[in-house]
């Protein structure tokens, strides 16, 4: 799945489980295009309990020491950080 199609899925989830699948694997898809990612293990953490927000803050503070930009990555966690929080106002 590309990033356009799971975040078109993310945006479409009415609960978190829905969002669980929409996210399923983007751990693994994030770390096969960005390998510093795979050991970074608050990010792995984060990713597995679907705590996208820490996910994204941890990712914005590693740009810097990993020298990379993971804007990739960093669109597909505010999607799901923000969808994270509406469903969970519903």
């Amino acid at each position: 799945m590309n990033d356009n199609e799971r975040i078109g899925n993310i945006q479409k989830a009415l609960n978190l489980e829905q969002l669980g699948n929409a996210t399923d694997g983007y751990r693994l898809d994030a770390g096969a295009r960005h390998p510093k990612l795979t050991n970074n293990q608050a990010f792995n953490a984060f990713m597995d309990d679907g705590l996208f927000q820490p996910a994204l803050d941890n990712v914005r503070r590693s740009r810097r020491a990993d020298n990379d930009e993971y804007l990739d990555v960093i669109r597909v966690l505010e999607f799901a950080a923000t969808r994270r929080l509406a469903i969970m106002m519903l």
